[in-house]
């Protein structure tokens, strides 16, 4: 998905949210990205500055479900299940892997 299709969505979710906020406020509550508290914690926490607008808070919060998260230290990165479960069985079958069966079946 492109960056553009992204924020187009975006500024969707937001249409569709606003009588949700509205009906809070009517409630006598606050929409979270309101409160300067949290909106200054969350800023923090994704490398945002301090002063850092609710809606820049509330779009980094959407774009950030597009990125694959980092794996965790130590952990050693595959390309695939298939390629994991392929050298593994390498790893387990030892001298008996040159004992494959290669040739390919008459059609």
């Amino acid at each position: 998905m492109s960056y553009d299709e992204r924020e187009r969505r975006y500024h969707e979710y937001v249409e569709v949210k606003l009588p949700y906020f509205d009906e809070i406020v009517e409630n006598g509550d606050t929409p979270w990205f309101w409160q300067p508290d949290k909106c200054q914690e969350l800023a923090q926490s994704l490398g945002l500055p301090d002063l850092a607008t609710d809606d820049e808070i509330r779009r980094a919060l959407w774009m950030r479900r597009f990125q694959r998260p980092e794996p965790p230290e130590g952990m050693s990165q595959i390309k695939s299940i298939r390629s994991h479960q392929r050298g593994s069985a390498d790893v387990r079958l030892g001298s008996e892997s040159d004992h494959r069966r290669t040739d390919t079946l008459a059609a």
